[in-house]
């Protein structure tokens, strides 16, 4: 399974692939493809910093928040939250600043409720 991981870190958005898809023998793996494609376009168009191959079957793109950059984070993650839909077996998406901002989110609900 890949596992893809985005998330923001002070002014700097980070998205990270990790893992091999299994969906077909390796060199015909559409899904593999299919990230590798969007994982690199994005890296090649940010501006600033870009991809850092971490090991095999690992890529991380980091750029710092921009209209730009953000745009492109954007598109890309949206075609990989599309990939995780359609095939869910091999890639997991997981975006770690929605999940905190849900999450301070609800705490401070449950907090004012609490105050009431």
């Amino acid at each position: 399974m890949i596992n893809i991981i985005y998330n923001e870190a002070g002014q700097d958005m980070v998205l990270r692939a990790e893992g091999h898809a299994e969906y077909a023998p390796k060199g015909q793996d559409i899904v593999c493809a299919a990230v590798s494609a969007l994982m690199l376009s994005l890296a090649c168009s940010v501006d600033g910093e870009s991809a850092v191959q971490d090991g095999e079957g690992v890529l991380t793109v980091k750029a710092v928040q921009s209209c730009d950059n953000s745009a492109k984070f954007e598109l890309v993650t949206d075609g990989l939250m599309l990939l995780a839909q359609q095939y869910p077996a091999n890639v997991r998406y997981v975006n770690m600043h929605a999940m905190m901002a849900f999450h301070v989110r609800v705490i401070c609900i449950v907090y004012d409720e609490c105050l009431m």
